[in-house]
């Protein structure tokens, strides 16, 4: 099986971490007796366990499904987390590996130079709409009605983003 990378990038605050921690918590649904086990941090690259992680943590997680192992890691703020979360995912045999980066800089680089040989690369986002503004560091302020609405719309395209990567693992592991 050729393994692969799938860097969910976007923006801070856009969703990558939610989306990816919803998309290992529908996988872990749809293979509920498929052995899994968290990574707990801080940065022990033995510690390996069974023990569920808190809403707000980070996750770091792998779960086998008959020979195929899928890491998932919604941690991808900076370069080391990206660093230690693809090495640690990589130490422990993962043939899919979920995680997320910023749009540019040390964590997109180090996503695109993780092993080279041994993975293909993929790309989703997390981006859902641009703001038609002529400044886009003026974004227009949101109304609290609105609030509500965009809060909602971001919790659909994250259900959606999760759905769309728990079907492209679906089909690798077919």
């Amino acid at each position: 099986m050729q393994k692969i990378l799938l860097g969910l990038y976007g923006t801070a605050g856009s969703g990558k971490s939610q989306t990816v921690k919803l998309a290992y918590e529908k996988f872990k649904n749809c293979h509920p007796d498929a052995p899994h086990a968290h990574f707990k941090k801080k940065w022990d690259d033995e510690k390996w366990d069974s023990e569920e992680i808190s809403e707000d943590e980070e996750i770091l997680v792998r779960v086998k499904v008959g020979e195929i192992y899928i890491g998932f890691a919604s941690g991808g703020d900076s370069r080391e987390e990206v660093e230690y979360n693809l090495r640690a995912l990589r130490k422990k045999n993962c043939d899919i590996i979920v995680c997320t980066t910023r749009t540019k800089g040390g964590t997109c680089e180090v996503f695109m130079h993780t092993d080279n040989a041994q993975y293909l690369r993929f790309w989703m986002t997390t981006c859902i709409f641009q703001y038609a503004v002529e400044d886009p560091h003026k974004v227009p302020r949101l109304q609290p009605e609105q609030e509500q609405d965009e809060k909602q719309r971001q919790e659909d395209h994250n259900n959606t983003a999760a759905d769309l990567i728990i079907d492209f693992i679906s089909d690798r592991m077919d």
